[in-house]
């Protein structure tokens, strides 16, 4: 007998908790060997903020969950 197949219900993508998965629509931190901190945006481009700034959140996907919120605003 076969074990019946069930398709999971999230879509492809990394989860980082709290029912959050990253799709291609978040901010991605990227290490290039600075103390800053750069992160990649969707659209390919690069922002550079203050480690300080980014360690002042309780966790990493605090700090990316804020900065979405500033881009999606602008």
């Amino acid at each position: 007998m076969k074990t019946p197949q069930v398709t999971p219900p999230w879509a492809t993508g990394i989860y980082i908790g709290n029912g959050v998965v990253v799709s291609e629509s978040w901010p991605v931190i990227r290490d290039d060997g600075t103390a800053d901190t750069l992160v990649e945006y969707p659209s390919g481009t690069f922002h550079r903020f203050n480690s300080e700034y980014r360690f002042s959140f309780e966790n990493d996907d605090e700090f990316l969950k804020e900065i979405k919120k500033e881009s999606d605003n602008e």
